[in-house]
């Protein structure tokens, strides 16, 4: 899901099991791209600190520059495209 406004947009991603964002910190998401939700077990929370790391199953609530959205995706997702 994508919602678009004056060049921001906020993105939706979830961490699949075995993918590159499993074990990542917050911190090192893709400039450019700033978390502001993360949903943990049907719980979202705004408060989390860069050391957060992220976990399969795990959904991020993000704002930026939807050109980078696709990154992410990719770094989230198992599949290959």
């Amino acid at each position: 899901m994508l919602l678009k406004n004056n060049g921001y947009a906020l993105g939706f991603f979830k961490v699949e099991k075995g993918s590159k964002c499993e074990g990542m910190k917050i911190s090192d998401i893709p400039s450019g791209l700033v978390p502001i939700l993360i949903e943990k077990n049907n719980y979202f929370t705004p408060y989390f600190s860069r050391d957060f790391i992220l976990e399969a199953e795990d959904s991020l609530v993000i704002l930026g520059d939807p050109s980078k959205f696709n990154m992410l995706k990719k770094l989230c997702s198992t599949k290959a495209d």
